[in-house]
């Protein structure tokens, strides 16, 4: 759980295999695995998040909008 602190510039926070993982599909014209679930995680994280904020009080992902795909503990 982060405790609110930005992530900008911290180390092994997932940007630079984003970056490589853009470059070389850029490069080699194949999709990348799995976009689309990607792609709805970080959306519905995002939301979330800003639920989160707005309310001041934790957020939980509500189980209507897990897909079998994602992975959770």
């Amino acid at each position: 759980v982060n405790d609110g602190l930005s992530m900008i510039g911290a180390d092994k926070d997932g940007s630079d295999q984003i970056l490589s993982a853009f470059c070389q599909a850029c490069i080699t014209g194949e999709k990348g695995k799995n976009i689309v679930e990607e792609a709805y995680s970080a959306t519905m994280l995002c939301l979330l998040g800003n639920q989160a904020m707005a309310e001041k009080c934790k957020v939980d992902f509500p189980e209507e909008y897990k897909i079998p795909s994602m992975k959770f503990q």
